[in-house]
């Protein structure tokens, strides 16, 4: 499995845009924007705080640190929210 990681690792890397077709690029910016759009529409429904308060009962001690955002109506969300900002 290792090998077969690297494997495709390098060709990832050695391939550039300009190798891959323009509908596949499109198809690849339309998922990305797709992720982007769902991320931000999901982060404030009750079943996210739900999974991150498990995840953070399972977690070991924070050592990272980020700035925490603010809500829209100019509340602070808990700490939890900024890790992946």
């Amino acid at each position: 499995m290792v090998g077969t990681t690297l494997e495709l690792a390098g060709f990832v890397c050695e391939t550039g845009p300009d190798a891959l077709p323009e509908a596949v690029r499109h198809a690849g910016r339309r998922a990305f924007l797709n992720f982007l759009g769902c991320a931000f529409g999901g982060a404030s429904e009750e079943a996210v705080g739900i999974a991150a308060a498990l995840a953070d009962a399972m977690s070991g001690p924070r050592t990272a640190t980020a700035a925490r955002p603010a809500r829209r109506d100019g509340r602070e969300l808990p700490e939890r929210h900024g890790a992946g900002l």
